[in-house]
């Protein structure tokens, strides 16, 4: 089936998808998918497992400021203990304050007591790397190399460093498009805009925005706002557009009451914790975890597909395609507050067309042509099956 896809702008209606949960992905090496949450106190390993996420990250142990091990190790050993009993792997990040000060010896020894834990995915860093400590994170990626391969290093940092583009086996980085000035824009950031993707030497795992400041109370980003549910699914399609292959969420769980290790006055830091997140945002953060679970299952082992072109795309509408077992999984990100219209033209006549995202949206047929009818800020997927004899 070879098919060529004309964008053009048209004003449409259409409302945001719901999916249902698709059971996480079995394999020898990587037996579930990467879908994750920020920022998660042990208390809530066993709501957040229900809700579908694979994996959790936490700053608790982060701050350990000790002259030995033993605190952190066992902070981190009782998080992960707590995490497998939940089914859940975690990305355990490295004491801030060793890395800082080149501590190799301690981090060396807490990698090597750690690492056969069973919910350890990989190793995880962040603030060194977005300062630009460039000798603290090479010292915890050698480490890591050297004690503890087979899980690795991660390395979360948003300025796309060049010196850093190569290190670790995975980058990770905030794509937070929602704010007061972007919605008083014609369009959000992509995340490829976000950062240089197709620079990395790494798969990638972005951290979705699902907070804001209209939802989290304190100093800090001010310009940031809660994504509605139709913007976040339209930054996750963003994202696997750009190929992304794990995602994770960061709703602020930390500073509410689920936290007990919060500081003095009951603040997280410059935030004061809220009674609990709001349902809406949990129950957006939550579809679209599931959404992306199902297109996980039908990306893995699919092949960009070299039967189906991109003619033309209006500024802020992605185009993704894959060859799959079933037919092209196609997916459409439109960042843009403008709806659009994706033509897709066939020389044979396509088969089925299956909608991931539902309810379906607007699409006219006549034979091979396809006419999809784009909401404005929206992410689409569905499957296009070859035509049968």
């Amino acid at each position: 089936m070879r098919c060529a896809v004309r964008a053009t702008m048209l004003v449409a209606a259409g409302a945001l998808g719901a999916v249902a949960p698709a059971a996480p992905r079995a394999g020898a090496n990587d037996p579930r998918q990467i879908i994750g949450l920020y920022s998660v106190p042990a208390s809530a390993c066993s709501l957040i497992a229900a809700a579908g996420f694979t994996v959790v990250h936490s700053y608790e142990f982060e701050l350990v400021t000790a002259d030995d091990t033993a605190p952190y190790v066992q902070h981190a050993r009782a998080f992960l203990d707590t995490a497998h009993h939940c089914g859940l792997r975690v990305i355990v990040g490295l004491p801030r304050e060793w890395l800082r000060d080149g501590r190799k010896t301690l981090i060396r020894d807490s990698v090597r007591a750690l690492r056969d834990h069973p919910a350890l995915l990989a190793w995880y860093e962040d603030e060194r790397a977005e300062e630009g400590d460039l000798n603290a994170v090479l010292l915890a990626a050698t480490v890591v190399s050297e004690e503890d391969p087979a899980h690795g290093f991660i390395i979360e940092e948003g300025n796309a460093d060049n010196a850093l583009l190569d290190v670790g086996r995975v980058r990770m980085f905030t794509y937070y498009p929602v704010s007061r000035d972007s919605r008083r824009s014609p369009r959000l950031q992509t995340c490829s805009e976000r950062f240089p993707v197709n620079s990395l030497k790494t798969p990638f795992w972005p951290v979705l925005q699902a907070f804001g400041v209209d939802l989290i109370q304190g100093p800090a980003r001010h310009d940031l706002l809660s994504p509605t549910p139709i913007e976040l699914q339209a930054s996750l399609c963003s994202a696997l557009v750009a190929g992304a292959r794990g995602v994770f969420f960061y709703p602020y769980l930390h500073p509410t009451t689920y936290d007990p290790h919060r500081g003095p006055n009951g603040s997280y830091g410059a935030y004061r914790p809220l009674p609990e997140i709001a349902p809406a945002l949990w129950g957006a953060v939550r579809d679209c975890a599931a959404l992306a679970s199902r297109l996980f299952d039908l990306l893995a082992g699919a092949q960009p597909s070299q039967t189906l072109r991109i003619a033309r795309a209006p500024r802020g509408v992605e185009v993704g395609r894959w060859e799959t077992a079933n037919g092209t999984l196609v997916i459409v990100a439109n960042l843009s507050t403008t709806a659009s219209q994706v033509e897709i033209v066939c020389e044979t006549p396509a088969g089925k067309l299956d909608w991931i995202t539902t309810p379906a949206h607007g699409a006219v047929r006549d034979r091979d042509r396809l006419t999809l009818l784009v909401p404005p800020t929206s992410g689409l997927a569905f499957v296009l099956e070859a035509a049968r004899p």
